[in-house]
C-alpha cells in the first residue's frame, strides 16, 4: 500500500483529492479491460 499512500501525499501537495480516485478508478479499469480481453 505504499504507492497508494505516496498517491495521496503527493496529490494532497497539490490539492486535488480527485486525481486520486481518477487514478485508481482509471488503473482498475485497464485492469479489468486487461483480465477481460481475450
Amino acid at each position: 500500500m505504499p504507492y497508494i499512500v505516496m498517491l495521496q501525499t503527493f496529490s494532497h501537495l497539490l490539492g486535488c483529492n480527485y486525481s486520486i480516485r481518477n487514478h485508481i478508478m482509471l488503473s482498475v479499469a485497464m485492469r479489468n479491460t486487461q483480465f477481460f480481453s481475450p
